[in-house]
């Protein structure tokens, strides 16, 4: 069914801050719009919100609304209440999108950069910085910040998938693959990496040279 009003009124139950609501009037300002119930929506709720989040996920609808002073307003807000690497997220997708500012951007994900240390939210950083800026020189630097962090074959795996399937980068997800190749020498662990080598390289050479090292490790004793 269209998106409309009276299908979405129903949802505004399931709403908890403004980033849920912020989410619901973008449904709205779908084809057929209806940029009166978005911005009722916002209206209702920005001027409560505290959280990061909220804020720049409610500036990037006024902005879509055509109500560029307010959405720079919250966005300014959105900032001063900015205190997590997480939040950073947040805002630099705001600042692109409210003010297009791709510089102002960056550096909010470098700051959200120096606050991530894990696999998992680094490779969630690097994800986001290409959905929003495709910027994939950044999020190169994101995931070198994770591998210089990981010991196991799932995770140089796991980040080397990331490489190709989201910055379209297969050379760095084969001098992933280097890496963990020189670093590994269980006959489990090179067995994997063979096998997702395959899968993320499609580089049957590649994968022949790891099985071989598993055979030979299998018989080397």
């Amino acid at each position: 069914p269209m998106a409309t009003r009276d299908t979405l009124t129903p949802k505004e139950a399931q709403c908890s801050g403004g980033a849920d609501y912020a989410a619901l009037a973008l449904e709205a300002l779908q084809d057929p719009a209806d940029a009166a119930y978005a911005k009722e929506l916002m209206d209702r709720v920005a001027g409560d919100c505290q959280f990061t989040k909220d804020l720049a996920a409610c500036a990037i609808v006024y902005k879509a609304l055509g109500e560029q002073d307010r959405a720079e307003e919250l966005l300014q807000t959105a900032e001063d209440y900015c205190m997590s690497g997480e939040e950073q997220i947040s805002l630099a997708e705001a600042k692109f999108k409210v003010l297009g500012d791709k510089a102002a951007a960056v550096g909010a994900y470098e700051k959200a950069l120096k606050e991530t240390s894990n696999l998992d939210p680094l490779i969630d950083l690097a994800k986001n910085v290409m959905a929003v800026i495709a910027d994939s020189a950044f999020a190169k630097k994101v995931l070198e910040k994770a591998e210089a962090k990981i010991s196991r074959a799932v995770e140089y795996s796991k980040l080397a998938a990331t490489s190709a399937e989201h910055l379209l980068d297969k050379d760095y997800a084969a001098a992933i693959f280097n890496k963990a190749a020189e670093k590994l020498t269980t006959v489990p662990d090179l067995l994997s990496l063979a096998g997702e080598v395959t899968k993320t390289l499609g580089d049957p050479a590649r994968a022949k040279a790891l099985y071989e090292r598993a055979l030979h490790g299998a018989t080397d004793f």
